[in-house]
């Protein structure tokens, strides 16, 4: 800190985890228990100082554990005030405007330079530079597609990618669900791990498998009655049911894997003593849940791919999962050539390439595997500032909200969740759910009002909002932003934003005398990148280290 011995790692991955999250303040800890499986990945990452941010997600993100209840014995051992927020003094104008009016004079900010300093405890803005002037956000805009998201979805919710029966006999139909992490690695063992191609190939082969024994069985008379054989295989409609309720019940809740789903070493089921043939399906894939263009305004570019309903580990097409990267031209496609192929290792016969269409209404579905929850989508979007995931968050927030799945409805929907919140968006622009675009616009204190909102404790749905912003010197895109002797490592919590001319910088400290604060910092038209993230770490660091008095 500021004029005071920096703080041995241990003690900063412990006010990172205590102080940097709303459960500091006594209004939020009443909301409930915090110990999300991001925060818990972090605080280990943070005390091993492991090089990476963000990467798992935990299942039931914003509730488990109860840090809250643990905050005061952490601060005293710290030596520092372990009161509530709410008894803890707040801030002045004054000793705010002190504090922050040099360091927004610095010269590497641009010609446009906002602020907004928030007391999350009642909500009033304490600190204001031109803080209702809307100033294009870069990627703290992913603070509103996720408090949007969150609303619209809740915390819960899981993408689902599904495969159905075609319009003919022989079609199955792969149909996109959203969920940009559909991954076509084997299924992990952790239950926040990403959905697998390979499992649901495991779980269509199967069904398919069961759906030709039972039809075997009907044509050899022996089943004529649509029963089970004396191997269990169910035949007509009994098979369609077992496997609808299968898929309804595997989809997110088994991410192990299947065991017997992947063995298909005789290529076909076994009925009565005989085998049935492999069986023989067409496939297409359905992309309709999303429209608009897909391509991003951007154009082709590397930190995006094409905005798809279907695709596989965020259309990559090298082994990363974060970052830029090669992206596939058309995303959906890759996906269902790949399933083709899992399907064909797995004893499946399918004929030609796939084709694109839109799944039949009323089709069975032979199987499905789920995304994790939205929480943990949300946490990743903020912590890696994952572009993919926040346009699949925008456009589902559209779908939750009767509007198009396109940019444009995308940008209608989102605005219209945070009107419903209550918060400023006089003058608001969502043009994309990532920020990349640069024609959106927000205000600092639009977004400084989300993260309070996010600490309500009548809102604990809005809670990964506050658990997935980065840690200053210690994960996600705040790591390398912050030395380790700087005033605020461990102390900020923010989300950054970073384009050509533009920095941005909106989280959470918890201040010198323990009050919860949330902060909006922005610049447009700088020209000096690195000094310019430097002053926006320098204005929020302020923050966390006074009482400002």
């Amino acid at each position: 800190m500021s004029g005071q011995q920096a703080l041995p790692s241990w003690q900063v991955a412990a006010v990172s985890a205590v102080l940097g999250l709303a459960v500091a303040a006594g209004a939020v800890t009443a909301a409930g228990p915090w110990d999300s499986g991001q925060r818990t990945a972090e605080r280990a990452r943070a005390a091993a100082q492991d090089r990476e941010g963000g990467e798992r997600h935990g299942d039931g993100a914003g509730s488990g554990g109860a840090d809250g209840a643990r905050a005061s014995a952490v601060l005293a051992a710290l030596g520092m005030p372990a009161r509530a927020a709410g008894d803890a003094p707040a801030p002045t104008s004054r000793g705010l405007a002190d504090a922050l009016d040099p360091l927004l004079r610095d010269p590497a900010l641009g010609k446009l330079r906002t602020a907004a300093v928030v007391d999350a405890v009642t909500g009033r803005l304490v600190y204001g530079s031109r803080a209702g002037t809307p100033a294009v956000p870069a990627s703290t805009v992913k603070i509103a597609t996720a408090v949007a998201a969150l609303d619209a979805l809740g915390p819960d919710h899981r993408l689902e990618t599904e495969v159905v029966t075609g319009p003919e006999d022989g079609e199955i139909v792969l149909v996109g669900g959203g969920d940009p992490t559909l991954t076509r690695e084997a299924p992990g063992e952790e239950p926040g791990d990403p959905a697998s191609l390979p499992q649901l190939a495991d779980r269509t082969a199967r069904a398919l498998k069961e759906r030709a024994a039972g039809d075997a069985g009907n044509d050899d008379g022996r089943n004529g009655d649509g029963g089970g054989g004396e191997d269990g295989s169910d035949g007509g409609n009994d098979t369609k049911d077992r496997a609808k309720d299968r898929a309804k019940g595997d989809a997110g809740k088994d991410r192990k894997g299947d065991g017997e789903d992947g063995d298909s070493g005789d290529g076909g089921a076994k009925n009565g003593g005989k085998r049935a043939a492999a069986p023989k399906v067409e496939l297409a894939y359905d992309t309709s849940r999303y429209s608009g263009p897909a391509r991003h305004p951007i154009g082709p570019n590397e930190n995006i791919a094409p905005v798809s309903a279907l695709m596989t580990d965020e259309g990559r097409l090298d082994d990363s999962d974060r970052g830029p990267a090669p992206r596939a031209e058309d995303p959906a496609r890759e996906a269902a050539e790949a399933f083709a192929g899992l399907l064909r290792d797995r004893g499946v016969d399918v004929t030609g390439k796939p084709r694109h269409a839109k799944a039949p209404r009323g089709a069975d579905r032979l199987a499905a595997v789920a995304s994790p929850p939205v929480s943990a989508l949300v946490e990743r979007s903020l912590t890696n500032s994952d572009n993919d995931i926040a346009e699949a968050l925008a456009r589902e927030t559209a779908v939750a909200s009767g509007e198009p799945a396109s940019f444009a409805g995308a940008g209608r929907a989102v605005r219209d969740r945070l009107a419903r919140l209550g918060v400023p968006v006089k003058g608001a622009g969502f043009t994309d759910g990532s920020g990349l675009d640069r024609h959106g616009a927000v205000s600092a204190e639009l977004l400084a009002q989300l993260l309070v909102r996010s600490a309500d404790p009548e809102r604990p749905e809005l809670r990964p909002v506050l658990t997935g912003l980065p840690v200053a010197g210690f994960s996600g895109t705040l790591r390398s932003r912050y030395a380790d002797a700087s005033a605020g490592t461990g102390m900020v919590r923010a989300k950054t934003g970073t384009l050509t001319g533009v920095n941005t910088l909106a989280g959470t400290v918890v201040d010198a005398d323990g009050r919860l604060l949330a902060f909006a910092f922005m610049t447009n038209g700088s020209t000096d990148a690195k000094g310019a993230q430097a002053a926006l770490d320098r204005m929020a660091s302020a923050v966390a280290n006074c009482g400002c008095r």
